[in-house]
């Protein structure tokens, strides 16, 4: 790797470590480090760790090696949201050798509490996200719905 920065070098061990345990199935990863794809996503030239195949849950996975998961990066996650119509097809991986799951689900919480972050979350969300959320407007997106998200989309290891 010609990078010197060392967060970046952390970031990608804790993806080549995690991605080497997964032991995916032969066929089962579509897409690795790449740029998302469609239309109308918040974020041009935002990335994802891992894409499995269609059908696939998870099927968007990030592996972030943060000590505050509270400071991840708003326009990647924003593309996350909006590439899913279940938050069963995404899931975010913390290094657990920098943070328990507790640690890692209150600080996405804090992120998602944020009014300028929820409001822009609300904003990227499919029609279908909204759905199975039960969320019909930003007054829907409480503290319980957010705790409730956060359990199903945030992991360590």
């Amino acid at each position: 790797m010609k990078t010197t920065n060392g967060n970046v070098q952390d970031g990608l061990q804790h993806v080549l470590t995690q991605v080497n345990k997964a032991e995916f199935d032969t066929g089962k990863v579509g897409k690795f480090d790449m740029e998302f794809e469609g239309e109308g996503l918040p974020c041009n030239k935002c990335k994802f760790d891992v894409q499995l195949a269609e059908g696939s849950k998870p099927r968007l996975i990030e592996y972030k090696s943060y000590s505050d998961a509270s400071q991840i990066q708003l326009p990647q996650f924003l593309n996350y949201i909006a590439s899913v119509n279940n938050l069963s097809e995404m899931k975010y991986v913390f290094n657990a050798a920098k943070l328990t799951t507790e640690q890692a689900k209150e600080g996405m919480k804090v992120f998602m509490n944020n009014s300028s972050n929820k409001q822009a979350i609300f904003d990227a969300m499919k029609a279908e996200l909204r759905q199975s959320l039960a969320i019909r407007n930003i007054g829907d997106l409480t503290d319980t719905k957010i705790v409730g998200m956060v359990t199903i989309f945030v992991d360590t290891k």
